[in-house]
């Protein structure tokens, strides 16, 4: 079960307290600055926060890039680190093949056989063939979403319940969620106040949740990205 390391994070967020964002016409427009690498979007400069009533609109510049048959940018040989854990040859390309895909769609730069350090400070954690969560180097601490979601941080969770593989996000970016992902989870333990906006493939939030909150269940299916600010 996913739970958050807090006291005062419910384990679930009443649906009254979830605003959906429907269309409108705008009326402000407040532009930020920004910065651009490893699959993170800061939500400062040339981004348009448009703002009228229920409905607030991002329009961000497109991140990341369609994989292709080449080695993707950030790639890690961790063949033999890989196999040092257990796994066989099919599995060790299996989930080599997955890391390649997190990098083409999210950028960042493998730093193990299941790990993606992203801009920020955020991460992508891998769960080994077979396995329900990413494992850790016996000397390794645990990591933020391990567990339930860290004070400070927003969690995405491939799979429902706090399962499968894990992005990391400890910055007001856009994170961009993969598009293999279906029903996964997430848990938002940032500062409270702050708000996690689910932005569409068109760059607007469709979406808010307050801090703390979280989802045991959640369709990933029309969220690209999560900016939690």
């Amino acid at each position: 079960m996913l739970r958050d390391r807090s006291p005062n994070c419910p384990n679930t967020l009443p649906v009254s307290k979830v605003t959906a964002i429907s269309p409108a016409k705008p009326a402000t427009a407040v532009t930020f600055s920004r910065y651009q690498k490893d699959g993170g979007m800061a939500l400062s400069k040339n981004i348009t926060r448009i703002v009228s009533g229920s409905m607030i609109a991002l329009l961000a510049f497109g991140l990341g890039s369609a994989g292709s048959a080449q080695a993707a940018p950030g790639r890690l040989d961790t063949a033999a680190q890989a196999r040092a854990l257990g796994l066989e040859p099919a599995q060790v390309s299996l989930l080599q093949g997955t890391v390649d895909q997190y990098l083409a769609r999210m950028g960042g730069t493998q730093t193990g056989p299941n790990t993606i350090d992203l801009a920020g400070g955020g991460q992508v954690s891998i769960a080994l063939p077979g396995e329900d969560y990413p494992r850790r180097p016996a000397t390794a601490a645990a990591g933020p979403c391990d567990g339930g979601t860290a004070p400070g941080y927003f969690c995405a969770y491939r799979r429902a319940n706090g399962k499968g593989d894990q992005i990391v996000m400890p910055g007001c970016l856009g994170y961009y969620i993969p598009a293999f992902w279906s029903t996964g989870s997430w848990g938002n333990n940032k500062k409270k106040g702050t708000r996690a906006w689910f932005l569409d493939k068109n760059k607007k939030i469709i979406f808010e949740y307050p801090a703390p909150s979280n989802r045991q269940s959640y369709s990933w299916s029309a969220t690209e990205q999560v900016a939690p600010c």
